[in-house]
């Protein structure tokens, strides 16, 4: 099934189909009978989600998150925010149109004080985000400070180093 809000609406939530926790457009339904299946719409007003006040980890901001969402880490100099995946590749952004952000991205002690730890070494890399489910230029990552992110390959193909020195079809 597919919904279609009309502008400035979302979908709040189904009810009756194969996964009632997606808040998707389309979902599914299996049919073994008669059924009713419902969708509730929202207005669609972007939320402020703070880490980690109101969410204990930047990956479950991001689960919860929604697009035009922003995700605002508080500084923790001493306490840095961990990501680190099995595989190594980073925390998903799951194709959303999202911020992450510290309190003040202009404020070079809040940048340094907000510091997102992967854990990573040469021998075990480890990425701080996966970005290529369709995120786009409305994707921001803004005012933190990545430490031990190590990842070995070559720039995607569409990859673009905003204010970068590096020539063309170099890598950093």
């Amino acid at each position: 099934l597919t919904a279609t809000p009309v502008a400035n609406y979302r979908v709040k939530r189904w009810i009756g189909t194969d996964d009632d926790t997606s808040v998707s457009n389309t979902n599914t339904v299996t049919m073994s009978g008669n059924r009713q299946v419902q969708v509730e719409f929202e207005l669609a007003v972007a939320v402020n989600r703070l880490v980690p006040t109101d969410y204990p980890t930047v990956a479950a901001a991001v689960t919860a998150a929604r697009d035009g969402d922003t995700i605002i880490l508080a500084p923790r100099p001493n306490e840095p925010y961990v990501i680190t995946t099995i595989t190594g590749e980073g925390l998903d952004l799951m194709g959303k149109s999202v911020t992450i952000t510290s309190e003040d991205p202009n404020d070079p002690l809040k940048v340094a004080g907000t510091v997102i730890d992967c854990k990573g070494t040469r021998y075990i890399p480890q990425r701080a985000f996966m970005i290529r489910r369709g995120e786009g230029a409305d994707t921001i990552i803004q005012g933190l400070t990545i430490r031990n992110a190590f990842w070995i390959g070559a720039l995607g193909e569409n990859a673009a180093i905003p204010n970068s020195t590096f020539p063309p079809n170099q890598n950093p």
